[in-house]
């Protein structure tokens, strides 16, 4: 990797070297001039940082932008680069123990990055864990690394002093490998590394703060659920009586057409009968005939009222965190009553729906946004995924609410929708939840 990361600063020294026509590339003599400029070794070094971070070499990564700094100091986005790499570096080893390398570089953005507020809070914290594991740490600590490096200074200038020492293996290297390391200054590999048997002992405080932040995450969630299935349960109760008023006004509008037919019939029978006898029949007052009862002219009059009901119970304002428990209610009565139109005349309900789906009036258009999920058929939902890009926010608003009580159904089980329309349901509510604009 070090052979590696020579080649790829040659190969960039070149790069630069030929772009920029320096005298040095063309054979030029350059002699009263710089050797280089200081913005672009920085550059160099700081793209050579950026590719050994990605590879996950704090280490490397922390030379080669010390060296950047050194060229061009105050430089914004070499210091952002680095207090970035210096802290997740900290992090990490603070994560795997290594409560010695973490302090390193710490150190490091201490004296790189006075005042940096992050780095100072990571450093006292890791100082304290260190303080409190430092009995452990000498137990298993071991000589520093500065040492060796002195010694594999030796060998290059008195070679016999290599097959003297009485360790085999750097005997066994040569002495090139040794220069490169010399010449290159790697980061010492980490020399205390505790026990992994010895855990830390987890503080009461954190166990009692993880218990409370778990119950504070999970009341809301019960309160939810129950909110829902209360819903659901006023709902099914409101459809169950409507549907029962809705039959027996049919069924009264049938007995009184049949008993004022049967009434006419003998008042028209008496009137015969007094006129084939001679005497003039005497007038009577009649209740007026009603006319009989048609289907159509009587959805007609529901579609009617709805209407009326939806156009009389606008929101009063556009503000869409202000609640409206009451609108709400009325809301549930339309979403009810439109689905028992929906029920006995198809037509009739779809005209309805789309005709308000159409109006410009924001407020208008929320109110049947509960009734089209409530009916939750295809005709109906292809109108609410229409009104998902609505321009009106209290119109999208109240469209994601009704997008997730279908998601809640269909993770229960209870929706009938098909398979198309719930991945389209889920999918729609996966893009509002990645732009972040609508948590509700």
């Amino acid at each position: 990797m070090k052979k590696n990361f020579i080649s790829l600063l040659v190969v960039v020294t070149i790069a630069v070297v030929t772009v920029f026509d320096l005298p040095s590339a063309t054979g030029e003599s350059s002699v009263g001039e710089a050797p280089a400029n200081k913005p672009e070794e920085a550059a160099i070094y700081f793209n050579a940082a950026t590719e050994i971070y990605l590879q996950g070499d704090y280490f490397r990564t922390l030379e080669n932008l010390e060296k950047a700094a050194i060229l061009v100091p105050k430089d914004k986005q070499i210091m952002d680069f680095l207090s970035r790499v210096i802290v997740e570096a900290g992090t990490h080893y603070n994560l795997t123990r290594d409560y010695k390398n973490a302090m390193h570089f710490l150190e490091k953005g201490r004296s790189l990055l006075p005042g940096d507020k992050k780095i100072e809070q990571l450093y006292l914290i890791t100082g304290d864990v260190l303080k409190r594991q430092k009995p452990e740490l000498q137990i298993k600590e071991t000589p520093p690394p500065s040492p060796p490096q002195k010694e594999e200074l030796l060998p290059k200038t008195t070679p016999a002093a290599t097959a003297e020492t009485p360790r085999p293996a750097p005997a066994s290297k040569p002495a090139t490998v040794r220069a490169k390391t010399v010449d290159k200054k790697p980061a010492p590999a980490p020399a205390i590394t505790p026990a992994p048997a010895l855990k830390p002992e987890i503080p009461a405080r954190l166990i009692i703060l993880a218990g409370l932040t778990g119950a504070i995450l999970l009341i809301p969630s019960v309160l939810i659920i129950l909110y829902i299935r209360n819903l659901k349960q006023e709902i099914k109760s409101q459809r169950k009586a409507f549907e029962t008023s809705i039959m027996n006004l049919s069924k009264n509008f049938v007995e009184n057409r049949e008993t004022r037919g049967e009434m006419v019939e003998v008042a028209a029978g008496a009137d015969g009968a007094a006129g084939a006898d001679g005497v003039a029949p005497k007038p009577s007052v009649r209740s007026p005939v009603q006319p009989p009862f048609v289907p159509e002219v009587f959805f007609s009059n529901e579609k009617e009222k709805l209407e009326t009901l939806v156009f009389n119970n606008i929101p009063s304002t556009d503000n869409i965190f202000i609640s409206h428990p009451k609108l709400d209610q009325i809301r549930d009565s339309i979403a009810i009553k439109s689905q028992s139109l929906y029920e006995n005349s198809k037509e009739t309900a779809m005209t309805f729906l789309k005709k308000l789906a159409d109006n410009p009036d924001g407020g208008i258009r929320t109110n049947i946004v509960k009734a089209l999920v409530v009916i939750c058929q295809p005709e109906t939902l292809d109108i609410l995924f229409e009104l998902l890009n609505d321009p009106d926010e209290r119109v999208k608003r109240e469209t994601i609410k009704g997008l997730k009580m279908l998601k809640k159904q269909i993770e229960s089980g209870e929706s009938g929708m098909p398979d198309d329309y719930r991945q389209k349901v889920i999918s729609l509510l996966r893009g509002e939840l990645s732009s972040g604009g609508w948590i509700f």
